[in-house]
């Protein structure tokens, strides 16, 4: 896990982020402010960690004790304030170049509303679309989330799930017309 900051029309944002190093799925988060909140959201979003390696900034501590227990703090988390640590964070450091040069190309955003939007397409992109380097294919094939048959190109796979999510889509949509919606009460406000 880490943060990175962004200063656009004279107000700062943070990014916060996370990898999985076996998958290397992506979590984002894009926050108004550096609190604890949205570091907490980042492990919500995130799935359960064996271990939590970060930089050596203070605020996960005291999060990753309350939220796994003082045990699996001590056993499984691992704080790299200096380069030389054993087990360092250059995983996330890497993503955080990619981050940083998809973001010079937009010099910006409007406002929150307008960065969560590009950091949520950013995320599907990196996890469903584009070829990792090290493990020779997408993130989410790696993690079994996905089959591309046949996608080879980037193009190919972005139709793929578009396809994908409006088949979805209306199969929510058509259950709750029928009444029938798997989801519950929360899904009819979509």
């Amino acid at each position: 896990m880490d943060e990175l900051f962004l200063k656009m029309l004279n107000t700062f944002y943070y990014v916060w982020d996370s990898i999985c190093r076996d998958t290397r799925m992506i979590t984002i988060v894009f926050a108004p402010t550096r609190t604890a909140k949205y570091a907490n959201q980042l492990l919500d979003l995130s799935p359960k960690p064996m271990e939590i390696t970060t930089d050596g900034a203070f605020a996960y501590a005291g999060l990753v004790r309350r939220r796994y227990g003082t045990y699996w703090y001590h056993h499984n988390y691992h704080r790299c304030a200096k380069f030389e640590d054993k087990k360092n964070n250059n995983i996330i450091e890497r993503v955080q170049n990619f981050i940083r040069s998809k973001i010079h190309q937009r010099r910006g955003y409007k406002g929150l509303e307008s960065g969560q939007k590009h950091f949520r397409i950013l995320e599907i992109y990196y996890n469903f679309v584009r070829k990792h380097m090290a493990i020779k294919m997408t993130p989410a094939e790696k993690a079994g989330l996905i089959e591309y048959n046949g996608a080879k190109t980037k193009r190919d796979k972005w139709i793929l799930l578009m396809k994908r999510a409006a088949n979805s889509f209306y199969l929510l949509f058509i259950s709750l017309k029928l009444g029938q919606c798997p989801y519950g009460r929360a899904a009819k406000h979509i």
